[in-house]
């Protein structure tokens, strides 16, 4: 079960454009999709896991899924915790995808959402660093979020 011990994800940092001023708050049912990519593990057994005969990519996915077994568990039970869901798992590409409204990522995450102009747009953005349980930042790499439909956007 991740701790309540939550951490600063440092790689996360982000700094608002200069000219950037908050114009709204994000609404709390905006439904958001983070993307975190899980730190690689060292590919030491691969050779033994591609045995003749199998696909080496579908030894690859089982492989990088035995691998991340556990991580994936640990986020499972930090969203399902936080009131989110888990929508895609992607073991060969160390990629686990996570929805929910905007009220329940910025809780489960640590941070504050907001709808920024910078004189030339509107955007929505954050500044800061995200936080995360200690257990889970130690299995994660980065995270980008974005609104289904929409391009990726400056969550992570």
């Amino acid at each position: 079960m991740p701790s309540r011990d939550y951490v600063e994800f440092r790689a996360s940092h982000r700094t608002l454009p200069a000219k950037a001023q908050r114009v709204a708050e994000v609404p709390p049912d905006e439904p958001i999709e983070v993307s975190i990519y899980l730190k690689p593990r060292a590919d030491s057994d691969l050779a033994d896991a591609a045995l003749s005969g199998t696909d080496r990519r579908a030894a690859l996915r089982a492989h990088r899924a035995a691998q991340h077994q556990d991580d994936v568990k640990l986020l499972h039970k930090f969203a399902t915790e936080s009131g989110l869901t888990i929508t895609e798992v992607h073991p060969e590409r160390r990629l686990v995808k996570i929805k929910g409204p905007a009220s329940k990522m910025q809780a489960a995450f640590g941070t504050n959402l907001a709808i920024y102009h910078d004189g030339k747009q509107q955007f929505r953005g954050r500044s800061g660093a995200l936080r995360l349980p200690a257990e889970v930042a130690s299995v994660v790499e980065g995270i980008s979020g974005s609104t289904p439909g929409r391009r990726p956007g400056p969550f992570s």
